[in-house]
């Protein structure tokens, strides 16, 4: 069994983003669990905390453009947090 997770953008004309997009992930019931503690211990890196409140959630777009609590981190840094998870991601399946 797989755990599934959609995320949706709505579509923005006013910023030149005419379609709506959808994505998602897949990730093996028996690899949530630690997928869920390698983001949580990015989380603790990164934030200084494990709880999963809006000041420690993993928002794409907040961190690739520095918005919220992303705001003052270096570019860099930023990005590099965004590779990190995608590889935590891509290595969920075992």
């Amino acid at each position: 069994m797989y755990i599934a997770y959609f995320d949706e953008v709505k579509p923005m004309p006013q910023h030149g983003r005419d379609h709506y997009l959808v994505g998602g992930i897949a990730v093996p019931m028996e690899q949530i669990g630690a997928l869920e503690r390698a983001v949580t211990n990015l989380a603790v890196e990164i934030f200084g905390s494990h709880e999963l409140v809006p000041g420690t959630e993993f928002h794409a777009n907040y961190c690739y453009f520095g918005k919220s609590h992303f705001k003052g981190m270096e570019p860099a840094t930023r990005i590099s947090i965004l590779v990190r998870l995608a590889a935590l991601i891509a290595h969920a399946d075992g």
